[in-house]
């Protein structure tokens, strides 16, 4: 089992920083696991999830922002348990 405990950089963040974190973030998750968790403050909106996306439910509220895409949620096959 591997359990990740991560902060984003924040929305005052340039996007080098962020785009370094989620290059990280990436290399951590690169070895497969039996369970994997990951939890933190992404500083990201995740909103509803759309109609073809298996991982994330049609229960969010809003509309999701570029972090939230970023999350690799659909790419790494993580559920989303809380936003």
């Amino acid at each position: 089992m591997k359990i990740v405990q991560t902060y984003a950089p924040t929305s005052t963040s340039d996007d080098d920083e962020v785009e370094d974190f989620y290059n990280e973030l990436d290399n951590i998750l690169e070895k497969k696991y039996t369970y994997t968790i990951v939890m933190g403050d992404f500083n990201a909106k995740i909103g509803r999830g759309k109609e073809e996306e298996k991982y994330i439910g049609r229960q969010g509220i809003g509309k999701r922002n570029e972090r939230g895409e970023r999350m690799m949620v659909e790419t790494k096959k993580f559920y989303v348990g809380n936003s």
